[in-house]
């Protein structure tokens, strides 16, 4: 039997939990947008943060989903 590698996913709700995301070494982060998050009350990025990268900057190896 064969099985398919582990990837640590993340939540990234603000730039915090990101780069301790990162850091602590997760596979990947999926990130909380302000109008789109069940947890809208949460510290959140916005559209503009993720569109212009300011997000995503400082993350090398990890993939954002």
């Amino acid at each position: 039997m064969s099985f398919a590698p582990v990837e640590i996913l993340a939540p990234a709700g603000d730039g915090a939990a990101l780069r301790a995301a990162v850091f602590s070494g997760a596979d990947a982060v999926y990130l909380g947008l302000t109008q789109l998050s069940a947890r809208r009350s949460a510290g959140n990025f916005t559209h503009q943060q993720v569109e212009g990268g300011s997000a995503i900057t400082a993350m090398p190896g990890c993939k954002v989903v």
